[in-house]
């Protein structure tokens, strides 16, 4: 995996390499080693501030979740107990009893759900910083063998056509320009699918009085465009803290908002995925369900770029896939 890495970092970068050595006529290692310092160079300090910054943001963000369960949650969950016990009281004291049994259940279950991920979360950043020491090994000789493959990119790149096969070799460079265009694609409909939840993010929480609901929107359709996450990852559990602290309306007006993106995205993604990849949105549909049965998240980006570049292939008559189907006149 290393190697792979490496390797794809340079081929991004050789480019870069190339026209330099042409610009500055020098040795094409000194250029190579210069260039890949540089982006080494940004790409660390980068990564080392995000993941040191995320490591104390989720270990500040376990503790304060406990201390916001102690100040909010708990006096809100009381409050409402004592609310449902005066109601539940005009009636039987078996009415009265039963609620109160419940509520010392659920108080109980609470205390130890908080406390259990308050420890579990504790220790799995534990395990996360522990397990930077195979990280950081693994980056390190990452970084070396980019060194070296950059000084020897034209070698190691005929190395490697050198063991496919020859068809294969003589369809190489459109393969790679088809993927370069099916990625550009992609990511043309997944800026538009962030503009749309934005669009409606926006909106909802405006019609919501949600301060700095602009900045709010952009941060859950950024968040939205990442694999695993989504807009419910912010809204649903935003929505089970205005219950608990008694705002139904806005929870309300949340669930709303969250189900409007849900049902226009599961509408929109497969036509505008296609329509950008020049994909059926049935096929497009398929190959997003497809891609994540087989390979997970991962798959439903990959999976629609491959269905693309097979097509593509298909259609230029590199191979026979499966069988066009000829419109009749009828």
């Amino acid at each position: 995996m290393p190697f792979i890495i490496a390797f794809l970092i340079v081929s991004m970068v050789h480019p870069i390499i190339r026209g330099l050595k042409k610009l500055m006529k020098t040795d094409h290692g000194i250029v190579s080693f210069l260039v890949m310092l540089i982006v080494y160079g940004l790409v660390g300090t980068g990564l080392f501030a995000l993941v040191f910054n995320l490591v104390f943001w989720v270990r500040d963000g376990f503790v304060a979740f406990a201390a916001f369960y102690e100040t909010t949650l708990s006096p809100a969950m009381m409050q409402a107990w004592e609310n449902l016990s005066a109601f539940v009281g005009q009636f039987s004291g078996d009415w009265v009893e039963g609620v109160v049994t419940m509520q010392d259940a659920l108080t109980g279950a609470s205390q130890t759900l908080v406390t259990t991920l308050s420890q579990r979360g504790a220790g799995a950043v534990a395990s996360f910083t522990g397990g930077l020491a195979n990280f950081i090994i693994s980056f390190i000789v990452t970084i070396m063998l980019s060194f070296f493959i950059s000084i020897q990119y034209d070698k190691v790149v005929g190395f490697i056509r050198a063991q496919l096969p020859d068809k294969v070799q003589r369809n190489l460079s459109e393969i790679k320009e088809i993927f370069r265009t099916a990625v550009l694609r992609y990511l043309m409909a997944t800026l538009k699918l962030m503009a749309i939840t934005f669009a409606i993010l926006t909106a909802g929480l405006l019609v919501l009085r949600v301060q700095n609901a602009v900045l709010i929107a952009v941060g859950i359709a950024v968040l939205d465009a990442l694999p695993v996450f989504g807009t419910g990852t912010i809204l649903i559990p935003w929505a089970v803290i205005e219950i608990i602290r008694g705002n139904f309306s806005m929870a309300l007006g949340l669930i709303i908002l969250y189900a409007i993106i849900l049902i226009t995205r599961n509408i929109l993604e497969p036509k505008i995925v296609g329509d950008n990849l020049g994909l059926n949105p049935i096929v497009a549909l398929m190959s997003i369900y497809l891609g994540f049965r087989l390979f997970g998240v991962f798959g439903m980006i990959m999976m629609p770029i491959l269905t693309q570049i097979v097509l593509e292939l298909q259609k230029r008559g590199k191979f026979r896939l499966f069988r066009e189907h000829e419109k009749s006149g009828s």
